[in-house]
C-alpha cells in the first residue's frame, strides 16, 4: 500500500506491507506511524463519492455522525471492517482523514497483492 499525504509539496510518501485482513483502527495506526504522527487527533477513512455516496469509518463514540451524514455520507463503525472490504484489487484507493482542524488527507492505495509463502 502506498500511503501520500495529498498536497505536500515536495511530495510525502511511505509504503507499506500489510496483511488483508487488517482491521481499520490497525490500519489507522500503522499510518500514524508510518507518517510520523503522534496520534493526538481523532481520524476517519472516507470511500465512495459524492454521486455514488461517500461512507464514512471511524469511532462512533468520538466522531460526529450526524455532520458526516448531512455531508451526503453514510457513517459505519470502523472497529470490525477489514481493509480487504475496500481496497480489493490494484490502484484501488481510499482516503485518511487525521486532526479535522488541520485537515491531512492522505490517499491510501493498493498497489501490489501478495501471497503468502
Amino acid at each position: 500500500m502506498k500511503i501520500v499525504l495529498e498536497g505536500s509539496k515536495p511530495p510525502i510518501w511511505r509504503r507499506v506491507q500489510i496483511p488483508a485482513n487488517l482491521r481499520l483502527p490497525d490500519l489507522h495506526g500503522v499510518v500514524q506511524l508510518a507518517m510520523g504522527w503522534q496520534d493526538a487527533h481523532l481520524y476517519r477513512f472516507m470511500a465512495g463519492n459524492r454521486s455514488e455516496g461517500l461512507r464514512f469509518y471511524g469511532d462512533p463514540d468520538l466522531l460526529d455522525i450526524d455532520l458526516m451524514q448531512q455531508a451526503a455520507g453514510e457513517f459505519i463503525n470502523d472497529l470490525n471492517v477489514p481493509i480487504d472490504h475496500l481496497l480489493v484489487n490494484r490502484k484501488d484507493w481510499i482516503r485518511y482523514e487525521y486532526d479535522f482542524g488541520d485537515g491531512w488527507i492522505h490517499r491510501l492505495t493498493l498497489e501490489d497483492i501478495m501471497s503468502s509463502p
